[in-house]
């Protein structure tokens, strides 16, 4: 049985966390006018931003990779596939049937 690697998991909450933070940073960046923009926008925040775009999606998608590569480790790719399916597809089910209509 293979060990669990802690880093790895700290790694993705972080990530996970800092989304709620950066997305709401996006009021008051001063770039991208797609996003509602505050009348206040912070050259601080601006910079703050910029860093975290230069790694934030590279490090998901690392993390993503990580725990696609440890969990084949442990299960066929027909497994994986199928678990896979069954975890985002009935939630994208439900949101077809329950979400799109109304």
């Amino acid at each position: 049985m293979s060990r669990r690697i802690h880093y790895i998991d700290w790694l993705r909450v972080s990530a996970v966390l800092m989304l709620f933070p950066f997305h709401t940073w996006r009021v008051f960046n001063m770039g991208d006018p797609f996003y509602v923009k505050s009348a206040y926008q912070s050259q601080a925040i601006n910079s703050l931003m910029w860093f975290l775009d230069f790694w934030h999606m590279p490090l998901l998608f690392l993390l993503a990779g990580a725990s696609t590569y440890f969990a084949l480790r442990k299960r066929s790719g027909t497994r994986y596939v199928g678990e896979r399916l069954l975890r985002l597809g009935v939630p994208l089910l439900f949101g077809w049937v329950a979400l799109i209509p109304p």
